[in-house]
């Protein structure tokens, strides 16, 4: 698996620069995981994207102090942040030589995984709301990031991670969290 443990090298490299690996190395290796379980014979490009699908956060700088307060479902965390992170991934591995199809795979799934759409998009999707529902650290900072917003900000979070789970399997595992 060459490209996924070069994204995931990267990927690890810059969360670490932005000193945000203890917030979210974890959150990726669990997106994985999850997808794993979800699709056994998942294929490289849908692990490097399960992986590196947030990596937009690791180069957010100044625009993370402008989002603060907002809600999770607005323009910038639906359609500019999974296209931003799109972006990085394939500037990545373009310039370490993936064939195009491999970097077009990833970056699509990268692009879609907050709202899904193929089967593929929908699996990294349902991973990713997984991961975040299972992992009780990344639980506490968004309550406390949240907080402010009051209890019902966070509840619609919480229900919106839950119902945009697509597979049946996904919610079956999802529900316990």
């Amino acid at each position: 698996m060459k490209y996924f443990d070069l994204i995931k090298n990267f990927v690890d490299q810059e969360f670490t620069r932005a000193q945000r690996a203890h917030h979210e190395l974890n959150h990726f290796d669990r997106a994985v995981y999850w997808l794993k379980i979800l699709k056994p014979d998942a294929d490289e490009a849908c692990l490097s994207a399960a992986y590196s699908h947030d990596i937009e956060r690791a180069f957010r700088g100044e625009t993370e102090k402008s989002l603060e307060g907002k809600n999770f479902q607005e323009e910038y965390y639906t359609k500019q942040h999974p296209k931003k992170g799109a972006e990085i991934i394939a500037e990545f591995l373009a310039e370490n030589n993936a064939p195009l199809d491999f970097i077009n795979k990833v970056s699509v799934l990268i692009a879609n995984h907050e709202t899904g759409g193929t089967d593929e998009q929908n699996l990294i999707k349902d991973a990713d709301s997984i991961s975040f529902l299972e992992d009780k650290g990344k639980i506490d900072r968004f309550i406390e990031r949240t907080a402010l917003q009051g209890k019902e900000a966070i509840k619609n979070k919480f229900d919106w991670m839950f119902d945009c789970i697509t597979a049946p399997k996904a919610k079956e595992i999802a529900r316990p969290f």
